[in-house]
């Protein structure tokens, strides 16, 4: 059974296209200054945010069925500049509420794969505080504090999303540990410390309440803490900004660790420090879960108006006691204003790999080897290909091509190909 876009996508596509043809032309966004709200408020310090993203999915091949699905997200916010509003130095406010809605293709087709091919899918089909904090600059702004509720991935690890498979989105800890790192949509208490060490140079440390009930639908929303087992989650990453040569050319380098206090499951061992063969069986608790992340995205090649190339390399790796994925590792490029015409499109191809702990495959083989109907995981890889077609201020649309081969991890299962659309909308 084949299922297009539900009618909500082809409008919001269709009115926004509307509005970007009637937009006032010095102002960003598809609905321009709003009316003159845009500027009135700006006088205040308040920023007005309101966003968009819609992710079309077909699977031409692989998994139990061809079908299509399409997910959404809208994001509406402030930022507000506390000095402008109140006279506070140095000081922001950031409010952001989000609404996810639609379905799963990986889920849907049954594709089996470890990382969703939309990637803007899940977390719960609801509104959710994303964002609620204060931030701000000391010493002429090396000292940076933030406090309130954050993504993690918002400030560790942190990089663009415009691919559409998970596995080229997001901070990467949280494709591999998600049931501990949160990022975007999820907030949690937390705070961050930001200190510029030198020219180039910045050190982050956070600490962020650890607990599974933020992910619960009653904390949704809600300003306070979920009750329950918890623990602390602490990032630490140094940054490197470098411009290399004549060209200035700029890049993010970027090395980082966690360590959450936490206890979990091993993955392999029972109660007894003996493996154990059920997946959901009696499991030895371990304390603390841990990881590394190493990220580079730097500019190569510059042509001009803001176009040229520039390739990224990007890895994380959690502990393998208990971590179901605990590896991966992906790199691509991006040709930024690939026609001379079209300067502000982009051609983009990343290849990725992600990791089942090969200590979940010894458990899986183990229950093989005893007659049960187990399959032994190893890793998949994903390639997408996309072009991102800049129609206008605030709207692109970036059609994508999607290869999962070895999907789940698991070796004779069927390469899956998916058709994707992702469409990006700014107001």
């Amino acid at each position: 059974m084949y299922r297009s876009i539900p009618p909500r996508g082809v409008l919001a596509v269709g009115l926004l296209v509307a509005c970007a043809s009637a937009q006032a032309q010095d102002e960003p966004g598809l609905a321009g200054d709003w009316g003159g709200l845009k500027p009135r408020l700006a006088r205040l310090g308040i920023t007005p945010e309101l966003g968009y993203v819609g992710e079309f999915a077909q699977n031409t091949a692989g998994g139990e069925r061809e079908t299509s699905r399409y997910a959404d997200q809208t994001a509406l916010g402030a930022h507000v500049d506390l000095e402008t509003l109140f006279g506070l130095p140095t000081a922001e406010l950031q409010v952001t509420l989000s609404y996810r809605d639609g379905e799963n293709l990986s889920d849907e087709a049954g594709l089996g794969t470890l990382q969703q091919v939309q990637e803007i899918h899940g977390r719960g089909q609801d509104w959710r505080l994303s964002e609620f904090w204060f931030q701000q600059a000391y010493m002429d702004g090396r000292l940076k504090w933030k406090i309130g509720r954050l993504a993690i991935g918002e400030d560790f690890a942190a990089y663009d999303c415009d691919f559409q498979n998970l596995t080229f989105c997001t901070a990467q800890p949280g494709n591999i540990v998600g049931d501990y790192w949160f990022n975007f949509p999820v907030s949690v208490w937390a705070t961050r410390v930001e200190v510029a060490l030198r020219e180039a140079w910045t050190l982050a440390l956070g600490l962020y309440d650890s607990n599974p009930g933020y992910l619960e639908a009653e904390n949704r929303v809600a300003l306070g803490s979920p009750e329950g087992p918890a623990g602390w989650l602490i990032p630490l990453e140094l940054r490197f900004s470098p411009s290399f040569g004549t060209q200035a050319l700029e890049g993010t380098w970027r090395i980082g660790g966690w360590y959450d206090t936490s206890h979990d499951e091993d993955v392999l061992l029972g109660p007894d420090g003996a493996p154990r063969l059920d997946a959901d069986g009696p499991a030895l608790e371990r304390e603390g879960r841990y990881g590394v992340w190493i990220g580079i995205e730097q500019r190569l090649l510059a042509f001009g108006d803001g176009r040229g190339l520039r390739a990224f390399v990007r890895g994380a790796r959690a502990d393998d006691r208990t971590a179901t994925t605990d590896r991966q590792l992906y790199a691509g490029v991006v040709v930024a204003g690939p026609l001379a015409f079209r300067p502000d499109d982009e051609i983009a191809l990343a290849v990725g790999r992600t990791w089942v702990n090969g200590r979940v495959a010894r458990r899986q083989r183990l229950a093989r080897a005893a007659g049960r109907d187990v399959e032994v995981q190893d890793a998949e890889t994903v390639v997408e290909l996309q072009y991102g077609l800049h129609v206008t201020d605030g709207l692109t649309l970036r059609p994508n091509l999607q290869w999962v081969r070895e999907p789940g991890g698991v070796e004779d299962a069927a390469t899956v190909r998916v058709i994707g659309l992702k469409t990006q909308l700014a107001f």
